[in-house]
């Protein structure tokens, strides 16, 4: 998933996180300004990124 700006990232990974597993913290990993991944309470797996 994209997103447009740093809040949507970070209020769409709280959404998406909450009580699920997370695998990378939102942070800086070099091929993103932003990236972020999980996994949500149902096991489905999220890779947000900042554009």
């Amino acid at each position: 998933m994209e997103c447009a700006d740093e809040a949507q990232l970070d209020k769409l990974f709280a959404a998406l996180s909450a009580g699920g597993k997370v695998l990378m913290p939102p942070n800086n990993y070099g091929f993103s300004r932003k990236f972020a991944w999980c996994n949500d309470r149902f096991g489905v797996s999220w890779q947000i990124n900042l554009v």
